[in-house]
């Protein structure tokens, strides 16, 4: 997280902003944090296993990106700046996104 804080203090505000429009970053957001584990507990309730499994299995897919994503990016000259906005903004939007996916779950079992 220290060398997040690091590519992220080098980029200007302006260009930080202007990720926050980008609908590439907000699409892999809200994938990695609803779509996808609606996605895996579909065919899970399917199956004969007890809540607490598939609970700790969908909340586990639902939860930040890795922050070696950003590592990767850097020493694969990736965009380095989009990756770590996306850890940043994952991390911050799963500390509402995972209790209200496991209220969704209660609800549905």
């Amino acid at each position: 997280m220290i060398v997040i804080g690091v590519i992220l203090s080098e980029q200007h505000w302006r260009s930080l902003a202007s990720l926050l429009k980008d609908r590439l970053l907000w699409f892999a957001v809200s994938h990695r944090l609803l779509i996808l584990p609606l996605l895996i507990f579909l065919p899970l309730v399917l199956l004969d296993i007890p809540f607490q499994w598939l609970a700790v299995g969908v909340l586990l897919s639902a939860t930040p990106c890795a922050p070696t994503i950003s590592l990767y990016s850097e020493l694969y000259g990736g965009d380095t700046p989009f990756a770590s906005v996306a850890v940043v903004l994952t991390t911050l939007l799963a500390a509402f996104t995972l209790p209200l996916l496991y209220l969704i779950f209660l609800a549905l079992t």
